[in-house]
């Protein structure tokens, strides 16, 4: 099993003079501060710092203040831990795994970009994520979310529907049943992607003609055929010629790849550097600041003010100018790799029809048997049953396929999710519907109930689900995270039903965030706020959780509104460095 735990989390702003620090606990860590102080934030920050972009416009405001995040955690895969730094500053994501060389993604603000999948794959390899769904006649890996979405309710949709806190997954088949299947370690995976296969192998067969075309595709003794037929030997130089022309066109393209990459090191190396001549620019300010060498005050002259901003400015305009280049040669870097990619897929495509032609050992009576329309049309009709009749062999597979194997671990994962269910939902002292289709996990999509009630069962619904993941050995785990847990209307017995039943999750083996808005309005702040919080946190959790405060208990939009302590600036400048990493 692969279990990832926070550490720590650090959001500043380039200009180095706006920051947030805070660090987490094993247990239960509680985020608490006025309502739209920056809980919310804090909690998508953090799935965002991992190169999700889901909640990206609703970090429009803090994104806007030109800031870096880094997220430290530890990963765990069976009894082995590793520190793991996920740095993101803007569109690039920097990550530092323990022991490992540093990897470096430019370009990860949109899901569809190459980078981004470079990252997908990097990321899905790190937490063993390995869910794949069906879209628009094809199966691949799952988005990002997919692998957040057992652990995380959001504020804004998480305690209504039960799917849709992370993610938009609509467009996809049957994605509830093999997103429960893949949680609970249902292995279906294998059996549905064969029928997918052999159906779409029906489809091709369906037509003659197209079948023709995949055939060409398949088998290369049918350009073979052509090829003598134009001019035997002849033909078979030109097609070597046209083999090396692809393969010279490759050599070009490899050294130009060398080049950009060789290019992009030199202007993240000139960015290191015009950052601490940046660095020690603001340190050597004329008249407030003094020589580092002599400790003299530095002159106050009109030239040697006019000379410093005339620097400064210079280097700011350098940084600028060096970002943009670094961004242009981070795109021809990934049309290169394109066009590489596809050069090197033709290349071994000529390959198979040259070592065809090198296997037959053509003869002129081979020849005059290639001319033959009728043993054309025989090969054809030969090669047209073979398939059809490995396609009925896999039917017939299919066919076999015991579903009722299938049918029945969801049977058995559907009674155990119902115990849990029930004995939390009598622990939040809400009642179950007695329909099926509100007990089942498989038939759950929503529940008849409204307020207080909703929020209860929706509670009760997670903790069970996430309880019952730990059967999985295979299945990740990150921590459970719950943002507001707290409705604005709810009564105060059930403020107190909610904290009992959130105190009997708390285990040092698990990690709980969870959000909890303002609570007492009407009594002075901040005093009163962090004096209920830390209330709460003896009489349930016996002082055990780990408190974050958002902007003192007092103050609204503040997530990022202090000046960076001496530890924190420590770490920004390792931040930074960690970031110009290539």
């Amino acid at each position: 099993m692969v279990k990832v735990n926070y550490n720590s989390l650090l959001v500043f702003n380039i200009n180095k003079d706006k920051s947030f620090y805070t660090t987490f606990n094993n247990g239960v860590n509680i985020v608490y501060g006025r309502n739209t102080s920056g809980k919310s934030t804090l909690i998508q920050i953090i799935n965002y710092s991992m190169g999700i972009n889901d909640a990206k416009d609703n970090l429009s405001d803090i994104l806007k203040e030109d800031v870096v995040i880094r997220l430290t955690l530890t990963l765990s895969v069976n009894a082995t831990c590793k520190e793991v730094v996920f740095v993101r500053k803007n569109d690039s994501l920097i990550v530092k795994v323990e022991g490992e060389p540093i990897k470096r993604f430019d370009g990860v603000s949109g899901n569809t970009s190459y980078e981004y999948r470079k990252y997908k794959e990097f990321f899905a390899n790190l937490l063993g994520f390995d869910l794949h769904l069906e879209s628009k006649g094809d199966v691949s890996l799952a988005p990002l979310e997919a692998a957040f979405l057992p652990f995380y309710i959001s504020q804004s949709v998480g305690w209504v529907y039960l799917r849709e806190s992370i993610g938009n997954y609509r467009f996809y088949k049957n994605f509830k049943e093999d997103y429960l299947d893949y949680c609970f370690g249902i292995s279906n995976q294998s059996d549905r992607a064969k029928r997918y296969q052999l159906e779409e192998k029906r489809k091709e067969y369906k037509s003659e003609i197209k079948f023709i075309e995949e055939y060409h595709k398949k088998h290369p003794e049918l350009e073979i055929s052509k090829r003598i037929s134009q001019r035997f030997e002849n033909g078979a130089y030109e097609f070597i010629d046209d083999f090396n022309n692809i393969n010279t066109s490759l050599i070009e393209l490899e050294r130009q790849h060398i080049e950009l990459v060789n290019k992009k090191s030199s202007l993240l190396m000139r960015n290191s550097v015009l950052r601490k001549v940046h660095s020690a620019q603001n340190k050597q300010r004329p008249k407030l600041d003094s020589c580092p060498v002599c400790e003299q005050s530095l002159p106050s002259t009109v030239e040697a003010l006019y000379k410093y901003n005339q620097e400064l400015n210079d280097t700011v305009h350098q940084r600028s100018v060096v970002d943009e280049k670094l961004k242009s040669v981070q795109s021809t870097i990934n049309s290169v790799e394109k066009k590489l990619s596809e050069g090197r897929r033709e290349l071994v495509g000529k390959y198979k029809v040259l070592q065809k032609l090198k296997m037959l050992n053509i003869t002129f009576d081979t020849w005059m048997e290639y001319e033959s329309i009728r043993r054309l049309s025989e090969e054809l009709d030969l090669k047209l049953n073979k398939v059809q009749r490995k396609l009925d062999l896999v039917l017939g597979e299919l066919k076999g396929i015991d579903q009722s194997d299938i049918e029945r671990e969801r049977n058995i994962v559907s009674r155990l999710f119902l115990q849990k269910f029930k004995s939390n939902a009598k622990a939040l002292q809400a009642t179950i519907p007695m329909s099926p289709r509100y007990r089942d996990v498989y038939e759950i999509n929503s529940f008849p109930a409204q307020g207080v009630e909703l929020h209860k069962l929706i509670m009760a619904y997670h903790f069970s689900f996430w309880e019952l993941l730990k059967d999985n050995e295979k299945m990740h785990r990150l921590p459970f995270v719950l943002d507001a847990v707290f409705k604005e209307d709810i009564d105060e017995v059930s403020r107190e039903t909610i904290f009992n039943f959130l105190s009997t999750k708390n285990s040092r083996d698990e990690q709980i965030i969870f959000a909890v808005a303002d609570v007492k309005d009407n009594q002075p702040a901040p005093t009163s706020r962090t004096h209920f919080i830390e209330e709460v946190n003896e009489i349930y959790f016996s002082s055990s959780a780990n408190l974050i405060c958002i902007g003192n208990a007092e103050k609204q939009r503040a997530f990022l509104s202090e000046a960076p302590t001496e530890l924190e600036l420590d770490l920004i400048e390792d931040t930074l460095e960690i970031s110009e990493a290539y």
